[in-house]
């Protein structure tokens, strides 16, 4: 079996917010309206900016440099989206959810009077795990990468990025 790895951003860096909406359903639309970015707030403006920007655990905000490497790789996986923050052109990549991916017998789950509220361990069923994906955020609210990914993000990573093997 394949590893996999959860994707996650480390503080030190800026984190980006949308700027006219809290609604994440904009992001799943097949609307291609660019979408405004802005800092979370005063404190996350001054953090420096990297390839990779902090913007929600969905999906990967990136700088040109790297959507360049990454689009013919993740295209397969999920939709892109152009994004702006302020003058400079920016790109979210929104994986595709895989359902029936988790396997609930092998996995540990902590429930409290019916209602599930952590995952001990989360175990895959057998079968080919896609580069990058989402599960039901019941489960995780981070990206999932298999190992091969997990590389080529590590080579292009300037520390934003952090990986938790699942």
């Amino acid at each position: 079996m394949e590893k996999v790895y959860e994707i996650q951003y480390k503080e030190s860096f800026r984190t980006l917010v949308l700027k006219d909406s809290y609604d994440l359903t904009l992001l799943e639309s097949e609307e291609k309206k660019v979408i405004s970015l802005i800092d979370e707030n005063r404190a996350s403006s001054i953090k420096p900016i990297s390839d990779f920007i902090h913007f929600f655990n969905i999906g990967l905000l990136m700088k040109e440099a790297a959507y360049s490497q990454l689009k013919e790789i993740l295209t397969d996986y999920g939709q892109w989206r152009e994004m702006r923050y302020r003058e400079t052109t920016l790109y979210f990549f929104l994986p595709n959810i895989v359902e029936n991916i988790i396997d609930e017998d092998r996995s540990e789950f902590r429930y409290f009077e019916g209602y599930l509220i952590d995952v001990e361990k989360l175990c895959f069923k057998n079968v080919n795990i896609p580069l990058i994906f989402r599960v039901d955020k019941k489960y995780s609210p981070f990206l999932m990468v298999d190992e091969k990914l997990k590389g080529v993000l590590d080579g292009m990573n300037s520390g934003v990025l952090s990986f938790s093997e699942v």
